[in-house]
C-alpha cells in the first residue's frame, strides 16, 4: 500500500534520530497499556474497596507523564522530518528546474510547476506529525494480540483472520482511492491552466464581457465540472475508506462474541476476554485505521513530487558545475545552421530557420530588423545558447561551442528579451554599489531606484518602461562582452529611446562591448555598423 512505503520512507529519513522515534513510540504504545492496566485496577479496588491504592495511583500518574514524553519527543522528530522532506523536494525541483534544457523547460506546464514549487502540502507535514500515534497505536495493538494469545490461540487466531480479510477489502478499496486521486489531480492541472487565461486576459476580458461570459461558458465552467466530479468520485472513496475503518476496529469484537462461541473451540469466557481486550485496543486501532487516509492523501502528494522531481532529470543540461567567464574574442560565426520549430508533440515540420553564413566581429554594433515571425527572437535565443541548433554549430574563434560547453559559450552574452523577469536585487553581479548606481543614472533611474549594500533594489514599482531600463542596467552590469537587446526600445518613451540608440548604445561599443539589436526604428539605423533582414527564417 502507497501508505505504509509513505511511513516507511519518513522513518528512512529520520537519519540519526531513526532509533530515538522508533523507540519513543513504540514505547508510548506500552505506555497506553499500563495507562489501560491501571484503569482497570482502579476500577477494580474503587468497586471492591472503594478507594484507591498508592501504588495504583503512581502508576497511572507515570505512566501517563511517560506517555506524554514519549509523543512529546517522536513527534517533533517525525514533524521536523516532514518539513524537511517537503522542502527538500521542493528546493530539488526548483534546482533541477533551474538546470533544464532551454527549450523542455517552455514545454513544461506551469500549472504543474506551481504546484510542485508553491502549492499546498500541509497534509504532509500533518501525517508525519501524526506518525508516531500510527506506530505507538501499532505497538499496542501488539500488546493486546500477545495479551489475546495468553489467554486463547483459537481466539487469537480468529481476531488475526478477521483482520486479515478486511486488509484484502481494505487494500483494493485504497487502489480505487488513489486512483481516483491521480485522475482528480490532472483533471486539476487542467483547469488551472486555463484560469491563465483569465489572469493574462484580465485586461482584454474587462473590456469586452461577451468574451469574459464565454470564457467562463465554454471552458473554465466545463472544467471546473471535471474538477467536481473527479472531486466527488475522490471524496467518495475516501469517505467510504474512513468509515470502513472505523467500522473494522468492531469486526473482531463481533467474531469473538456471536461466531467463536458457537463452534466450541473457545470457551464463552475465553471468548468475553478477549473481546475485552479487544474494545480496549478499538481507540487506538480506530486511529490507527483513520489515519490511513490521511496518510494516503500525504503520500499521493509526495509521489506527485517524486515523480515531477524524476521526470526533470532527463531534463537536465549536459554541462554541470560552475560558469566560466568569458575571454575575449574576435569573431562569432555561424554556417549552414538549421532549427525547426516543433509542436508539443515534437514533431518539426512547421516553421524552419536557415543561417547559411552569419558573423558577429567583436566591438560591433549590429542591427536586426524583419517582420512579425520572421525569425528574429528564435536567432537571438540560437546565438545565445539557449536553444540548440538541428543542423550546424556556432564557433567562437572558429572553437565550436559545443565543445566549450553552452553553459560556458552563455557566458560570452548579456540578453534582454520582451518577457525579460526583474529579481529584487542585483543578484549574481560582482559591481560595487558605486557602479550600479552608476548604471542606474545612465538609464535615468537613479531618482527612483536606490540599491542597499546587500545589492537590494528598494523598489520595483515602476512603469513598464522603468522596469525595462531597469533591466537594461543590470544586463549592463553582467560586464560580459556581448549584448543582446530583443526590442529593448519598444517600451521607452521618445526622449529615453533617442538616449538609448544616440547615447548608450554608442558608449557600450565605444568601452569595448559589441551589440546585436532587434529593432524596428529605422529612424536609428545609422547608429549601427551593419544592418542585417530577416525573412520567412533567412537572411536576405
Amino acid at each position: 500500500m502507497m501508505q505504509v512505503r509513505f511511513l516507511l520512507s519518513l522513518i528512512a529519513r529520520t537519519g540519526p534520530e531513526r532509533r530515538a522515534l522508533v523507540m519513543a513510540s513504540v514505547g508510548a504504545g506500552f505506555l497506553q497499556g499500563f495507562l489501560l492496566y491501571s484503569i482497570s485496577l482502579a476500577i477494580e479496588e474503587l468497586s471492591e474497596r472503594g478507594s484507591l491504592t498508592l501504588s495504583t495511583f503512581l502508576l497511572f500518574g507515570l505512566a501517563l507523564a511517560g506517555l506524554y514524553k514519549c509523543l512529546d519527543r517522536a513527534m517533533n522528530i517525525s514533524a521536523a522530518v516532514g518539513r524537511e522532506l517537503i522542502t527538500g523536494l521542493e528546493l530539488a525541483v526548483s534546482e533541477k528546474l533551474s538546470r533544464a534544457d532551454y527549450a523542455t523547460f517552455m514545454g513544461l506546464s506551469q500549472a504543474k510547476i506551481y504546484e510542485a514549487i508553491s502549492g499546498s502540502k500541509d497534509i504532509v507535514n500533518e501525517a508525519a506529525i501524526l506518525l508516531p500515534v500510527f506506530i505507538s497505536s501499532l505497538a499496542m495493538l501488539f500488546c493486546s494480540l500477545m495479551f489475546a494469545a495468553w489467554i486463547s490461540l483459537v481466539g487469537l487466531g480468529a481476531v488475526l483472520a478477521v483482520m486479515a480479510l478486511a486488509a484484502l477489502v481494505f487494500a483494493r478499496s485504497d487502489r480505487l482511492f488513489v486512483g481516483a486521486l491521480f485522475e482528480y489531480r490532472r483533471e486539476v492541472e487542467i483547469f488551472q491552466n486555463s484560469l491563465k487565461d483569465v489572469v493574462l486576459g484580465f485586461t482584454e476580458l474587462k473590456m469586452n464581457e461577451k468574451r469574459r461570459a464565454a470564457l467562463f461558458a465554454r471552458v473554465i465552467g466545463p472544467l471546473r465540472e471535471k474538477v467536481m466530479a473527479g472531486r466527488l468520485k475522490a471524496d467518495g472513496f475516501r469517505v467510504q475508506n474512513t468509515v470502513m475503518y472505523g467500522l473494522m476496529a468492531y469486526a473482531p469484537v463481533a467474531a469473538l462474541l456471536f461466531i467463536l462461541p458457537l463452534t466450541g473451540l473457545a470457551t464463552l469466557t475465553e471468548c468475553v476476554k478477549i473481546a475485552a481486550i479487544t474494545m480496549f485496543s478499538t481507540m487506538p486501532l480506530i486511529g490507527l485505521l483513520s489515519f490511513l487516509p490521511l496518510a494516503a492523501r500525504a503520500a499521493f502528494i509526495v509521489r506527485g513530487l517524486e515523480d515531477f522531481e524524476a521526470s526533470l532529470q532527463g531534463f537536465r543540461n549536459e554541462e554541470e558545475g560552475p560558469q566560466q567567464e568569458a575571454g575575449d574574442f574576435r569573431r562569432i560565426s555561424l554556417k549552414g545552421g538549421l532549427f525547426r520549430h516543433r509542436d508539443p508533440a515534437g514533431n518539426g515540420a512547421g516553421f524552419c530557420l536557415s543561417i547559411q553564413d552569419f558573423w558577429l566581429e567583436r566591438g560591433e554594433l549590429v542591427i536586426l530588423r524583419g517582420g512579425n515571425g520572421s525569425g528574429k527572437s528564435t536567432f537571438m535565443r540560437l546565438l545565445a545558447g539557449l536553444t540548440r541548433l538541428d543542423e550546424g554549430d556556432i564557433l567562437v574563434d572558429g572553437l565550436s561551442s559545443r565543445e566549450m560547453g553552452f553553459q560556458n559559450y552563455r557566458a560570452f552574452f548579456s540578453v534582454l528579451f520582451p518577457d525579460f523577469h526583474l529579481f529584487k536585487g542585483a543578484y549574481g553581479l560582482a559591481a560595487e554599489p558605486g557602479r550600479i548606481a552608476a548604471e542606474l543614472a545612465r538609464v535615468a533611474l537613479d531618482k527612483k531606484v536606490t540599491v542597499n549594500e546587500n545589492g537590494d533594489f528598494s523598489t520595483l514599482n515602476l512603469s513598464s518602461g522603468q522596469k525595462k531600463r531597469l533591466a537594461l542596467a543590470c544586463a549592463i552590469l553582467e560586464d560580459r562582452p556581448i549584448l543582446l537587446f530583443d526590442e529593448v526600445a519598444a517600451d521607452f518613451d521618445h526622449h529615453f529611446r533617442e538616449l538609448f540608440y544616440r547615447k548608450i548604445l554608442p558608449d557600450l561599443k565605444a568601452s569595448g562591448r559589441t551589440i546585436l539589436a532587434i529593432s524596428h526604428d529605422e529612424r536609428y539605423f545609422d547608429v549601427a555598423d551593419r544592418v542585417l533582414t530577416l525573412q520567412y527564417g533567412e537572411f536576405v
